[in-house]
């Protein structure tokens, strides 16, 4: 499973779309196997989830997210954990 982690240095950010970074985590058997950061693409409505989906990304945590932009990142099957 690919997990992102909106990221602020080493903290989860309040607010995905405005994070400088993405901790992109891939897991395997309860096990992070690969660990990497991906710089935010830019907030434009409906762009990041997009971006995320065509990383592999399956689930996405951030400490605060709207209702609009929950609904995009389950368009593409990413699961939202705010």
């Amino acid at each position: 499973m690919r997990i992102a982690i909106s990221t602020d240095s080493d903290d989860v950010s309040s607010h995905f779309g405005r994070c400088p970074s993405f901790t992109i985590l891939d897991i395997e058997d309860g096990k992070v196997v690969k660990q990497f950061k991906l710089e935010n693409p830019g907030h434009q409505s409906g762009f990041i989830p997009q971006f995320l989906h065509e990383k592999g990304v399956e689930c996405v945590v951030s400490g605060g997210m709207g209702s609009r932009a929950a609904s995009f990142f389950e368009e593409h099957g990413i699961r939202a954990i705010v």
